[in-house]
């Protein structure tokens, strides 16, 4: 009888420990998407920085030579 209840416990958790693997796994599949999601906005941002800095520039030298 206790040997069938420890067989049984074992068998309890190890199908709980499956589905926690498998919800692990669906979290770091997430986890990925969002960082592969993430790295194009990155260099976008990166690229709208550099415009900025460019135009900024631009218009400081604009005003330096109106007051020329």
């Amino acid at each position: 009888m206790e040997r069938q209840q420890a067989a049984n416990s074992i068998k309890n958790l190890e199908a709980k420990l499956r589905e926690l693997q498998e919800a692990l796994m669906a979290k770091v599949r997430e986890l990925g998407l969002a960082y592969n999601a993430h790295l194009p906005l990155d260099l976008e941002l990166d690229a709208f920085a550099t415009l900025l800095e460019a135009e900024e520039r631009r218009c400081v030298l604009q005003m330096g030579l109106l007051t020329l």
